[in-house]
């Protein structure tokens, strides 16, 4: 039997963390919102498809794709794995979600009717932090996070805050038409997730936010933004990489 496509793709990047892979998929299967496949890219670390192949038989019960994927070489961030989740992706949507993170059950939920709603290009959400060990939540709505339509003048208002997530859904169509699959810049070591946002921006995507909080970000040893309220912002990769945001002319 041939399975349908789903509306969401959930592109799940991970390296090396699969008792944080685990508890991210699980997450995953409890939304709200269960029309989706999945694709698991690894980071060349060899410990995701273990972990993969353990809710394989969730999956195939409820007729959902589940797809394995690992890169031939260590890319070292998060866009190589999402650039080749892309190209695999076969739903009208496109979710990306990183291992150390967690899904709240309306997380999908919010996000499709958001973009179903308003017509949007992409969509995106607000979070809460999760300190590890000890678990405190702290939410991360801050008062400069814009909720309309992303224009290149609130970017050159605000050039050195990194305000929106990985955790966007977008049209496929959309991305694919504008940017291509190789969306994700894998010559930056941060900010690769803004980079992609900016590339939105000057393609003139339409681009909504709602301030619920959908997800957590897992503070840990190994994430990187490792102190509650720290932001990996572009003025720290100019420094560091000699890197600025582009804008095209209107």
């Amino acid at each position: 039997m041939r399975l349908k496509w789903p509306k969401v793709t959930v592109v799940v990047t991970t390296y090396d963390r699969p008792e944080m892979l685990k508890e991210c998929i699980e997450a995953i299967q409890a939304q709200t919102f269960q029309d989706f496949e999945m694709i698991v890219v690894d980071d060349a670390s060899g410990t995701g498809k273990a972990v993969v192949e353990g809710f394989q038989p969730w999956f195939d019960d409820r007729a959902k794709r589940l797809t394995f994927l690992e890169l031939d070489q260590r890319c070292g961030t998060p866009a190589a794995s999402r650039n080749a989740g892309l190209a695999y992706a076969r739903g009208s949507y496109v979710a990306y979600c990183d291992d150390d993170d967690k899904w709240l059950p309306h997380h999908l939920t919010t996000l499709v009717q958001l973009i179903e709603d308003t017509s949007a290009d992409l969509v995106y959400s607000c979070w809460e932090f999760d300190t590890a060990p000890d678990h405190e939540l702290y939410e991360a709505v801050w008062e400069y996070i814009p909720l309309n339509i992303l224009t290149q003048e609130m970017i050159k208002v605000s050039p050195t805050l990194n305000f929106i997530s990985s955790h966007v859904l977008f049209s496929r169509a959309a991305v694919l038409g504008f940017l291509g699959t190789e969306a994700y810049s894998t010559k930056m070591q941060k900010a690769e997730d803004w980079d992609f946002m900016v590339k939105c921006i000057n393609a003139k995507m339409f681009i909504k936010g709602t301030s619920e909080v959908t997800f957590r970000y897992r503070l840990h040893a190994d994430s990187q933004l490792n102190k509650v309220g720290k932001l990996s912002t572009v003025h720290q990769v100019k420094a560091e990489e000699g890197w600025k945001p582009e804008l095209v002319s209107k």
